[in-house]
């Protein structure tokens, strides 16, 4: 019997089906589905997008099981073709006979899709009515496999379906035609058969297709949990260890195969999930970031690379805190660090700018050095050496001042060590000239004098005045730059007081003569001034004493002549006896230069 059904029950059976796999298949959404009867047989066909990837057995086994379940459909047999939107061909087909019991593997494959469905109930099928299937189909029809039919498919993308009142309308689907297809699809089903036959069950429980989803269930809670785990965390180690879960997490869902009932919504979880570990991962990373800032720029700073590298990492670490939004999860650990990081990057700002100050010192002392090299190679007096040690000081003095928390420290005292001993040299060696100097002109000094002892013929004393120059001059060390000079004194002072000792031995030590002389010609009263040299010993009467004799001589007072002139003659006695010791003639003159008395030595 012929079975006629009306293009709105056709219509219905289609949008059922639809829906049926757009809430048990990943992306039925974009599935279309087509029903037509031919020859008493219900044709389905489904067609999709190219770029679409699914399981094909999956939703041959879910239309039949879809149909099986509808207890008023008497229908014996069900053709199912799948192709891709726009081709004319399909590339896979599967039937399905109501009087054949499912197979073991379909029962599997059904039994994982109900319960990934969490016990959705599928929409009642109420096509074709019963009162149009209870006719047998008759022996004479054409069989399923020798029938070329079409759907008019061109208006898929329309709202209203076309009208189909004739199941055998030409579209050119040819079921007699190879269906095997030549695209990465067949592939897969071909692959799924395979699974499904040759592991059974473990593998579709452990791969996500029936049963219970592990890795599913484990990301859903773990996104419920993970907002108060970020909040909660407040060291870099507690991050890091929400970090390697989640991590952990989503290396579970890419395991999970596409052919998956849960693949798409792994696929949805993963992105989140990855949105929210690159977060994770930038505060990671800005707190390894300031970890290892801080130790670079930890005090004493090892170098001045060190602090540069420091600083980079600080502002490393601020710019990938301060992109994290307030609303974030993250935001506490944000708000505890970020500003102990800007004072800390305003610290290494403020120890770099020391830095540049020390190594700018550094070169300048180095220079300075330099300068001191030059003074040093051209030094000519004991004040070039006074001028070295000042400048060697001012280098010891600017490393000195170098902090010992600075990068530079290490090579100041690197120059102290070099620069020190130099400074100690500098100071010994002026010191050293500076005693030669005042050693030389001591030498000078008492010659000098010497000659006026000698001037004087204050022998004594002249010897003793050449002796102390000679000596200072013979002090004065080889090393000196007053040794030259000091040794060509050593032989005319080395004369001189030859000439004074020989003086000395012929006339004695005049220096009682002197005193006696000085305490002779003044009393209360100045009578005479004296001289002693080569010639003898020369008395000059002063002009007071002098009038006084000449006024005595005229005067008629006769006892004041008397005394004056006989404290003339005691003051002339005195002087003779003077004379007659010295061994040294003895001339006396008036104020005015007149010869008054002359005595030589016997």
């Amino acid at each position: 019997m012929k079975v006629s059904v009306s293009q709105e029950d056709i219509q219905l059976l289609a949008d059922k089906l639809k829906e049926q796999l757009r809430t048990e298949v990943p992306s039925g959404n974009l599935f279309q589905v087509k029903c037509a009867i031919k020859n008493n047989e219900l044709m389905v066909l489904i067609q999709h997008p190219e770029s679409l990837i699914f399981d094909n057995v999956r939703v041959f086994v879910l239309l039949k099981d879809i149909l099986r379940r509808q207890s008023n459909y008497q229908t014996p047999k069900v053709q199912f073709f799948i192709r891709v939107s726009g081709e004319k061909l399909p590339y896979a087909k599967d039937s399905l006979d109501l009087r054949v019991e499912e197979s073991e593997e379909e029962k599997e494959i059904r039994l994982g899709i109900q319960t990934y469905s969490n016990n959705t109930k599928s929409p009642e099928l109420i096509f074709p009515p019963v009162d149009l299937l209870n006719s047998p189909s008759p022996t004479t029809d054409t069989p399923i496999e020798n029938t070329q039919f079409s759907f008019n498919l061109s208006s898929l993308e329309s709202e209203n379906e076309p009208e189909i009142s004739d199941p055998a309308v030409d579209l050119d689907i040819d079921v007699n035609k190879p269906t095997l297809p030549a695209t990465p699809i067949l592939a897969g089903a071909v692959l799924m058969v395979a699974v499904f036959f040759g592991f059974g069950g473990y593998f579709l429980t452990n791969s996500c297709v029936i049963g219970v989803c592990q890795e599913v269930e484990t990301a859903e809670q773990f996104k419920r949990q993970s907002p108060q785990l970020i909040r909660q965390s407040k060291s870099p180690q507690q991050l890091l260890a929400v970090q390697q879960q989640l991590e952990g997490v989503i290396s579970g869902l890419e395991k999970i195969p596409q052919w998956s009932p849960r693949h798409q919504e792994a696929r949805e979880l993963n992105s989140s999930f990855s949105d929210q570990l690159a977060k994770i991962q930038q505060v990671t990373k800005a707190l390894e970031s300031a970890s290892l800032a801080a130790e670079k720029t930890k005090i004493p700073a090892s170098s001045l690379e060190e602090l540069k590298a420091g600083q980079s990492l600080w502002r490393v670490a601020i710019a990938q805190l301060e992109s994290i939004k307030p609303n974030s999860e993250l935001y506490g650990l944000v708000k505890e660090n970020l500003p102990s990081y800007r004072l800390s990057l305003t610290a290494v700002n403020q120890q770099l700018e020391k830095e540049e100050k020390f190594l700018k010192k550094l070169v300048a002392v180095k220079a300075v050095a330099d300068a001191a090299y030059k003074r040093e190679a051209n030094v000519k007096s004991s004040s070039d050496w006074q001028r070295v040690e000042s400048t060697w000081l001012v280098v010891i003095n600017a490393l000195k001042s170098i902090s010992p928390d600075s990068a530079a420290h290490q090579e100041a005292q690197t120059l102290l060590e070099k620069y020190q001993p130099k400074l100690i040299a500098a100071r010994d060696r002026a010191n050293k000239e500076l005693l030669a100097s005042q050693v030389y002109q001591q030498a000078i000094t008492a010659a000098n004098q010497a000659k006026i002892h000698s001037n004087q013929n204050q022998w004594q004393l002249a010897v003793a005045s050449w002796q102390e120059a000679l000596e200072a001059m013979k002090q004065i060390s080889p090393e000196s730059l007053y040794h030259p000079q000091a040794q060509s004194f050593i032989q005319p002072y080395s004369v001189a007081l030859t000439q004074a000792q020989e003086k000395l031995q012929l006339y004695g030590d005049l220096t009682q003569t002197r005193a006696d002389l000085t305490s002779t010609c003044a009393n209360t009263v100045k009578f005479c001034t004296f001289t002693i040299d080569n010639k003898g010993i020369i008395v000059r009467l002063t002009p007071e004493y002098n009038q006084a004799l000449q006024s005595s001589s005229s005067n008629p007072d006769e006892g004041t002549a008397t005394n004056m002139q006989n404290h003339y003659q005691s003051l002339q006695n005195a002087l003779k006896v003077i004379s007659e010791n010295a061994n040294l003639p003895l001339f006396i003159y008036s104020s005015q230069g007149q010869m008054m008395y002359t005595r030589m030595p016997q």
